[in-house]
């Protein structure tokens, strides 16, 4: 922690004074979480055995970001008013908090090294901040993405060969290419990329757009540059900060936020029954159920004054999930009223109503976030509709070119500058995305086939709302029991047959499925058949 608003020194002195006073910490040790319904642990059963030992269970019972500046509690997800009545019934060692950490929270953490209390409150200036989590799906396909023969999991459309792809090249990426040299570029990206970017935002031009070694880079960088300054020096004083994540997403867009002492409202998508069908394809079932967003629950997650930034992904990975233009301005129209920021993950940017016939009052009619709102961010990258993840190139779109800056200065952290042969061939690829992006849906389109032919052979087991946008899907397994986990199927399934299928961690009954690679889909159907059978 850092010098929290509710203390100062003369706070500390009289709590000194009252040292054997009973008015303001009666029986501290006794007290229970603010939030009862959801700690349940009485902090009475601990020993006072000493405040080494204090932390670590404290550290287990993973409850308090310890005298916040932002006087809140991450565990009981609330601001609470007596800050100081409320971080002591939390860390239940009343004397150590009355003689020692109230000084130095006083003194901006001016780090007292002598005495018995030095090594925790060292420990303590850092438990404002959570390091970021282990990165579990990058984990997870680190151990199995090589070595498995069927990936029934990806996100990322059927890849091209260098050969393909440069076939594609016109005159000027032919030269670029022949004539490229290895050195350093800039830290912007090339100008010519980021001036075929900044096509596809009607109004942009080359400065509207930050090009990153990969759509993840630009995630890191860009909320990493939003928040922190929320949080710095000037900041001390305001209210908890706070950020709502549509969910499921990508693991980054929850944990970045979560690491820089944010609190973190998730609002996940919900299945909603329609008056009528949706219109599919030939090749789909009419299903009277939606993922959709429920604008409800979003009102009611904003925090007025506090809630900074609302991170949304659409087309969705992994439902399909897609907005419309008016659905859009309302999220607009709040962010708006509220001042907080959108960070848009738009990877899926050009799926858009791929599985709905484009004669539906329902294909969609949406637009690019940054194109609506000022302080919007739009995320595109080559990896996912493009089908190029190995070239790592992604890009950030925004109005406001100071922040564009701000997060170039972070990137100079990191990857510095991208790869120029990358750069090149991302060139190319934009320069043929009607090409490119008709060749992958035509996949896409064959798939859904065979998927709804698997399901249909499977009605008992599992079932699914067709996408309506992207290259993912989200199939729900009904039999999963005790004995029968869908991390059992997994294993079962990548080992014996090496397909490989990702569960969903909010969404642990359903499964996220690759609708987006080659015909050879087909073999990995039938190898899915025998298992399950």
């Amino acid at each position: 922690w850092s010098g929290s608003p509710k203390f100062d020194m003369g706070d500390a002195q009289k709590v000194k004074k009252r040292k054997n006073s009973k008015a303001k910490f009666e029986n501290l040790e006794e007290q229970e979480c603010v939030s009862t319904q959801i700690c349940k642990i009485n902090y009475s059963k601990y020993p006072k055995d000493g405040l080494k030992a204090t932390e670590n269970r404290i550290k287990e019972h993973n409850c308090l970001k310890l005298f916040s500046d932002e006087l809140h509690c991450t565990y009981c997800d609330k601001v609470v008013s007596n800050h100081r009545s409320h971080c002591i019934a939390h860390m239940k060692t009343a004397e150590h908090l009355k003689n020692e950490m109230i000084y130095h929270t006083k003194s901006n953490c001016e780090r007292n090294t002598d005495g018995p209390h030095a090594d925790f409150v060292l420990k303590a200036t850092n438990t404002s901040g959570r390091k970021l989590e282990p990165f579990q799906l990058e984990i997870f396909f680190a151990k199995h993405e090589f070595t498995a023969k069927h990936l029934l999991c990806c996100s990322d459309c059927e890849t091209f060969t260098m050969k393909d792809l440069l076939s594609m090249a016109d005159a000027e990426c032919t030269y670029l290419w022949e004539n490229l040299k290895l050195g350093y570029t800039e830290t912007k990206g090339l100008p010519a990329l980021r001036q075929q970017c900044s096509l596809l935002y009607e109004g942009f031009d080359s400065n509207n757009i930050l090009c990153f070694a990969g759509a993840e880079e630009g995630i890191f960088c860009t909320i990493q540059t939003i928040l922190s300054s929320l949080s710095g020096p000037k900041n001390r004083n305001a209210k908890a900060h706070h950020v709502i994540i549509i969910t499921p997403c990508y693991q980054s867009l929850l944990s970045i936020p979560a690491s820089l002492s944010f609190t973190v409202t998730t609002v996940p998508l919900t299945l909603t029954t329609n008056q009528q069908p949706l219109p599919h394809s030939q090749n789909h079932t009419p299903t009277p159920q939606e993922w959709k967003l429920n604008f409800s629950m979003l009102k009611e997650a904003i925090k007025p004054g506090q809630t900074k930034l609302l991170v949304v992904n659409f087309p969705h990975n992994p439902t399909g999930a897609i907005l419309t233009l008016a659905q859009q301005q309302e999220i607009v129209n709040m962010a708006r009223e509220h001042s907080f920021w959108i960070f848009s993950d738009e990877v899926y940017r050009g799926f858009e109503s791929v599985h709905v016939d484009n004669e539906s009052p329902n294909r969609d009619d949406s637009v690019p976030f940054c194109t609506l709102y000022p302080k919007a961010i739009s995320l595109g990258a080559m990896s996912k509709v493009y089908g190029m993840p190995g070239v790592r190139v992604g890009w950030v779109a925004c109005q406001d070119r100071q922040l564009l800056a701000r997060i170039s200065e972070s990137k100079h952290y990191l990857s510095i500058c991208n790869s120029a042969p990358s750069e090149i061939l991302a060139l190319i690829a934009l320069r043929e995305r009607d090409t490119i992006l008709a060749r992958n849906k035509s996949i896409v389109q064959h798939n859904l086939a065979l998927v709804e032919a698997f399901l249909s052979r499977h009605p008992n087991d599992f079932s699914w709302v067709p996408p309506r946008g992207g290259c993912c899907g989200f199939v729900r397994f009904h039999k999963a029991s005790p004995k029968n986990t869908l991390n059992s199927m997994m294993k079962s399934l990548v080992d014996r047959f090496g397909v490989l299928i990702l569960t969903g961690d909010n969404f642990p009954l359903h499964i996220k499925t690759s609708i987006n690679s080659s015909p050879s889909l087909e073999g990995q159907m039938v190898t899915a058949d025998n298992d399950t059978n």
